[in-house]
């Protein structure tokens, strides 16, 4: 699941320790890069944000970080403002 840094079934305060020690430096998945873009930046910690306390379920499989990518554009959209 896009935030779990550490890949421990669960999205929580140690990946968002991870994800900061990488703040704003070049990166990958285990140090918080989501989107692939090379750098650990406010969209990744969006990501981390949509999933926050998400749980894999017992016997669920772990899904490949490369098969997340696709929803990176979703997390975002989810980042934009509206402004009236």
């Amino acid at each position: 699941m896009s935030g779990d840094v550490n890949n421990d079934g669960a999205v929580n305060l140690s990946d968002l320790g991870i994800l900061s020690g990488g703040w704003g430096h070049s990166g990958n998945w285990s140090t918080g890069d989501f989107t692939g873009d090379g750098l650990v930046s406010l969209v990744d910690l969006g990501i981390l944000a949509v999933n926050w306390g998400w749980t894999r379920p017992p016997g669920a499989p772990v899904p490949e970080p490369a098969s997340l990518s696709p929803l990176a554009p979703g997390g975002m959209m989810l980042l934009r403002r509206r402004r009236c």
